[in-house]
Formats: structure tokens, C-alpha cells, sequence
């Protein structure tokens, strides 16, 4: 028929990421419940894999829909140096900045 438009193929979306690459939400493919709990389930394991302190909470969250109570990190506590100064270590800081 030649007053009809011409037929473009849709361009399937593919992420960025290698890892999660044929996992995508699509509310046109045949049973989509099932390919929806597959991308959900492999982006929480990806999550919780790739992100060491709070990938376990978004993990949880994508899994149960509910956000979960995230406990906050103390604060390092300073202890004494060799020069006799009260000071937080470089290791203490970077450690209580990766838990924030």
C-alpha cells in the first residue's frame, strides 16, 4: 500500500552496563511478569554485589519495595598520637567515609 508509512524498526534499549546487558524493563514483550522479576532480580544482585557498604540496603529495597532502616556509622573516636595530640587516623577517616 503506498500511502502507508514505512516500516522502522524499533531500536532495542540495551543499558550501560556490561554486566546487566539484555536486562531491561519492557511493558511490550510477552510474559513481562516474568522478564520483570529477572531484570529485578539481577539489578539487586548487581547492586549488592558492586557496592560494598550500601549495596545490601538497595538490594533489600529493590527486592521488598521497602526502604530499609540504614543504621548511621559512629563517628571515630580521636586517640592519642606519638607527638601527643588527639587525632582521628587517616585510616579511621577513610573508613567512617566509605559507611557514610
Amino acid at each position: 500500500n503506498p500511502s502507508s508509512k514505512p516500516h522502522i524498526p524499533r531500536e532495542h534499549f540495551q543499558g550501560r552496563c556490561e554486566d546487566l546487558k539484555g536486562y531491561t524493563y519492557d511493558v511490550v514483550i510477552m510474559k513481562g511478569g516474568m522478564a520483570y522479576t529477572r531484570t529485578t532480580e539481577e539489578i539487586a544482585r548487581h547492586v549488592g554485589g558492586k557496592y560494598n557498604q550500601i549495596g545490601t540496603y538497595i538490594r533489600a529495597a529493590l527486592l521488598t519495595l521497602k526502604i530499609p532502616a540504614v543504621p548511621q556509622p559512629t563517628s571515630p573516636a580521636p586517640t592519642m598520637t606519638e607527638k601527643g595530640k588527639n587525632e582521628i587516623s587517616k585510616i579511621q577517616r577513610d573508613i567512617y567515609k566509605e559507611q557514610i
